[in-house]
């Protein structure tokens, strides 16, 4: 049984594979969002949750950009390996942790989340190493689903040229056909439609363009939440 839950704040989660521009589309959803509820009825966030009250999060963060943070690479405990269903456990962990912490007292107190990422990223990620998307969803059935959640993509293609782009910033999982099984099971769990109020909008274009398209998705969730 899922659990549904009817708070006066709405969460929106914008999700998408390495280098479709979400972080910039976050920060333009969030003025054009300002527009309509002003500086105070907002909150930005991210998962993972790289924070001191989620260690989980923290761990995370240390396993995905050891060489960025200049520290040694971290694996999952067990045979030291970065092993699906152990670095899976530390989203849900951290995801739980995000939701008790941040998301639902903001959305109790009626505010609107902007989230980049969320479960989205952990079937996607979890079903390109082996899992099954049934088994992850059944992780979630005590979280509420997203009120919407915009998934951005990109031809692989681009995809990696812009990756290229990015000098000096390198990730687990950022290899061209790691890239690629990433985007295909992306798709596979938007077609699963194991996640409800999934949206699937282009990240081709200026990002005004994106913006536009996503502002059609957004914008009536906006402006209902605002009662006008």
């Amino acid at each position: 049984m899922k659990l549904e839950v009817d708070y006066p704040g709405k969460l929106i989660v914008l999700e998408g594979g390495d280098c479709t521009g979400k972080g910039k589309q976050i920060k333009m959803l969030l003025s054009r969002t300002r527009q309509h509820h002003g500086p105070g009825r907002m909150i930005v966030t991210e998962e993972p949750w790289r924070n001191l009250k989620s260690p989980n999060g923290l761990w995370i963060d240390r396993i995905l950009n050891a060489d960025n943070l200049g520290i040694p690479k971290e694996v999952n405990p067990g045979d030291g390996k970065l092993l699906a269903e152990q670095f899976q456990t530390l989203y849900i962990c951290d995801r739980f942790t995000h939701w008790a912490k941040v998301i639902l007292p903001a959305l109790r107190a009626g505010k609107i989340v902007i989230c980049d990422r969320e479960r989205m990223s952990t079937y996607a990620y979890g079903y390109a190493f082996g899992l099954k998307i049934e088994e992850m969803a059944a992780w979630h059935e005590l979280l509420p689903p997203p009120d919407l959640v915009i998934w951005i993509t990109i031809p692989a293609k681009e995809a990696i040229r812009r990756k290229r782009k990015r000098l000096g910033l390198t990730e687990h999982f950022e290899d061209p056909e790691t890239m690629k099984q990433i985007g295909s099971a992306y798709r596979k769990v938007f077609y699963s439609r194991a996640i409800p109020n999934v949206v699937r909008v282009s990240g081709l274009g200026t990002p005004e363009e994106v913006s536009t398209r996503i502002w059609k998705h957004a914008g009536p969730l906006i402006m209902t939440e605002r009662g006008i």
